[in-house]
């Protein structure tokens, strides 16, 4: 059985005898004098249980039950009490406390309770974590579109990361869609339900950037005191755009909130604690950048540790049309792609990437003219012939109905039109299952 006991109680020498005894039992324990203390090690993934003394200054043991359940009302909480009250273990447990214990504590009932507290709370969260996954899964094919298998590689890698809450660098050209990963991977993590802050650091005032993204601490009392964008990003996800383009001192600032997760605001004395993920997008390469002396090689490691690519278009074969229709169907009355539609789509590289497809989808829903200009420019992902991004597109068009239907292939025939004899050839032809 995994998991922790935090203990919180302001009497050293209980605390050191209960920690014992926990050790002693082979259950792994932090201790905390303090209760403010604690925040910030609990979250709705964390394994683990609350024992606190009721009766601290500053905050109580009952306060410190209110401010874990509005972190997470399902954490198991443990309080234990010198002075017998019946009232108060009543009030405690209609609020949501697992067990209260009088002192002097019954070590070997105790550690029974935590254990019992452990496996439901172990439960609980691998339960969280499947239904997450579950719905990060449907979420992440529907903000990263496409069936090619860059884009299905491209799904896997951040699928694998939105388990954890290790920092990430995300690479691609300009348009291809960085932004759009780290927003589904933010979308899928732990962090979903908090903030995702965008930072273009290509946009960022040069004179006043540190500012910007740490804050201000007015000590005069004027009322010149302002939020950084680091702040606003607590607890959730903040996206550092062509972090090529950041200041070197400030590449030194990041570096060490990486490390230590904390920072002190312009002006400030104290530290401020961080709870947030930083995604870093490069369009250019990092690696001459820092060869050139303009990035800082200790933070390039640190970051490429997660690291993952996105695909220009051209390398994304029948995604070009599944892409271009999206765009498309978000247009009024928008007309349909004919087959010479699909092949010019289909023939053309997009320089601009997703960018330029989304631009050229809506001039075509005005039936304004696309790519004419271009009809020379590209021909395709390298060593791809026609015949075979067509049937990059019809397996796409085959995998995303099955997906939205959930593998009901009344359903898939219905919305393609397709008698049920030539669906089941064209799912044999390309070894699609029932999702």
């Amino acid at each position: 059985m995994s998991g922790t006991v935090y203990l919180v109680d302001d009497d050293p020498v209980f605390r050191e005898s209960l920690e014992q005894s926990f050790e002693l039992a082979d259950m792994e324990v932090q201790s905390f004098a303090q209760p403010h203390s604690i925040l910030g090690n609990i979250n709705e993934d964390t394994v683990g249980v609350v024992v606190t003394d009721v009766r601290m200054p500053k905050l109580t043991g009952e306060q410190l039950l209110a401010r874990l359940s509005e972190i997470d009302a399902d954490m198991p909480v443990i309080l234990l009490t010198g002075h017998g009250d019946v009232p108060m273990a009543v009030r405690s447990l209609q609020a949501g406390a697992f067990a209260f214990y009088e002192k002097p504590v019954d070590a070997k009932a105790l550690i029974k309770d935590c254990r019992s507290a452990l496996s439901l709370r172990e439960a609980e969260v691998a339960r969280r974590r499947l239904a997450r996954q579950l719905q990060g899964r449907d979420r992440l094919f529907m903000q990263v579109l496409g069936a090619s298998p860059k884009i299905q590689n491209l799904r896997r890698q951040l699928s694998a990361l939105a388990g954890s809450d290790t920092d990430v660098l995300v690479t691609g050209e300009t348009g291809a869609g960085k932004e759009v990963a780290a927003r589904a991977l933010h979308s899928i993590s732990a962090r979903s339900m908090q903030s995702f802050v965008p930072v273009n650091c290509a946009a960022l005032d040069g004179l006043d950037i540190n500012e910007q993204l740490f804050g201000i601490e007015d000590s005069s009392g004027l009322g010149a005191s302002k939020v950084g964008l680091f702040e606003r990003a607590d607890k959730g996800t903040l996206f550092l755009d062509e972090i090529e383009s950041m200041p070197l001192d400030t590449q030194g600032r990041l570096l060490r909130i990486l490390e230590e997760r904390r920072f002190r605001r312009v002006g400030g004395q104290s530290y401020v604690a961080l709870n947030l993920r930083v995604i870093a997008a490069a369009k250019t390469d990092l690696v001459a950048e820092m060869d050139a002396g303009g990035f800082r090689s200790d933070l390039y490691y640190r970051l490429r540790a997660s690291q993952v690519r996105v695909p220009p278009v051209r390398e994304r074969g029948a995604d070009r049309v599944v892409l271009f229709e999206h765009f498309l169907s978000e247009s009024e009355n928008a007309p349909l792609l004919r087959p010479e539609d699909m092949t010019r789509i289909l023939r053309y590289d997009w320089p601009g990437n997703v960018r330029e497809i989304r631009n050229a989808a809506r001039q075509f829903a005005l039936g304004l003219p696309v790519m004419e200009e271009d009809q020379g420019r590209g021909q395709g992902e390298a060593g791809q012939d026609l015949v075979s991004q067509v049937a990059d597109f019809e397996r796409s068009v085959l995998e995303k109905e099955l997906h939205l239907a959930q593998g009901d292939l009344k359903r898939v025939m219905e919305r393609l039109s397709l008698p049920r004899k030539t669906l089941a050839d064209k799912l044999a032809k390309y070894n699609l299952r029932k999702a």
